[in-house]
């Protein structure tokens, strides 16, 4: 069958049974000049009438390297994320018939342009932050302080089931020595509930301390430190950006203000570092907390 639409579509990736996703660019019918990111969602069930059921458009942008990068799309149907990078971000969206293509990411905010060298010179303080997992990812950063400023100037990050290995907690306190490179690190902030892991710590004369670990709370702490340079986050920290583009909220759980459980370790153990110490640095001075909105187009 044929379908005429405004726009056209550069990149198609099915999406589920009987949908395919375009990405590309929408376009003034009359003079043919781009004028926005256009997302459109096809159904198929009908090979003889092929329609465009959802459509959303992104103003403004008339180009996004993503879509001639084919590799830096992320189309995952069984998760329902669709992200790539557009204007500076990551842009992420989820889809269903009912309410088309919702943007979701947590903090949307965050672009490359509060990514930034780590400082020179010798920090104040140091602390590194663990969210551990077995087989789930491990995520571990090393923190410096320097003047009013905490910078994530470098980290770890381990998948066992993309490597197809697990590692030991030994092992992973042997990584934590490495990623600490000599420096002095006051303390180590880690998941709660990774007990044999912090016993391991201890056992290597590490000063330990369990995360606060109250989620949304420890959202929105992180989400203002960042927004006032309270947190920086340097250019080696590469799956904690990553992460940055890919942390979203759960909108089909049924629970309000949920995130999923997708991409969420360096988010885990940076909220675990807000929560537990530049928050108990603000104890006893006014502390902001602003709220993070879900905000579509």
């Amino acid at each position: 069958g044929e379908l005429k639409i405004s726009g056209f579509s550069s990149y198609l990736h099915f999406y589920g049974e009987n949908l395919l996703l375009g990405i590309g660019y929408e376009a003034n019918e009359t003079t043919g000049e781009t004028t926005g990111i256009k997302l459109s969602m096809f159904d198929l069930s009908d090979p003889d009438e092929i329609r465009e059921v959802n459509r959303i458009v992104i103003p403004g942008i008339t180009w996004a390297p993503a879509i001639d990068d084919y590799k830096s799309i992320l189309v995952d149907a069984e998760k329902n994320l669709i992200g790539f990078y557009c204007d500076g971000r990551y842009l992420v969206y989820s889809y269903d018939s009912e309410n088309g293509f919702d943007r979701m990411l947590v903090y949307d905010f965050f672009d490359e342009s509060m990514v930034v060298p780590p400082p020179e010179g010798a920090a104040e303080r140091w602390i590194i932050s663990c969210d551990y997992g077995t087989l789930n990812p491990t995520s571990m950063g090393l923190w410096g302080k320097f003047g009013r400023s905490w910078y994530r100037v470098k980290e770890y990050y381990y998948d066992a089931r993309e490597e197809k290995r697990q590692q030991t907690d030994q092992e992973y306190v042997q990584r934590l020595r490495a990623l600490a490179g000599g420096r002095e690190i006051e303390t180590v902030v880690a998941d709660p509930s990774a007990a044999s892991f912090l016993e391991a710590l201890r056992r290597e004369g590490w000063n330990v301390k369990k995360a606060e670990n109250d989620v949304l709370s420890g959202i929105r702490l992180t989400a203002d430190a960042l927004k006032s340079g309270k947190i920086v986050i340097c250019t080696p920290c590469a799956d904690a950006i990553r992460e940055f583009g890919a942390y979203c909220w759960d909108l089909r759980s049924g629970e309000r203000d949920r995130v999923k459980k997708v991409c969420d370790h360096a988010m885990d153990e940076i909220r675990y570092f807000v929560a537990t110490i530049v928050a108990g640095e603000e104890s006893g001075a006014q502390f902001f907390v602003g709220a993070v909105e879900r905000r579509g187009w």
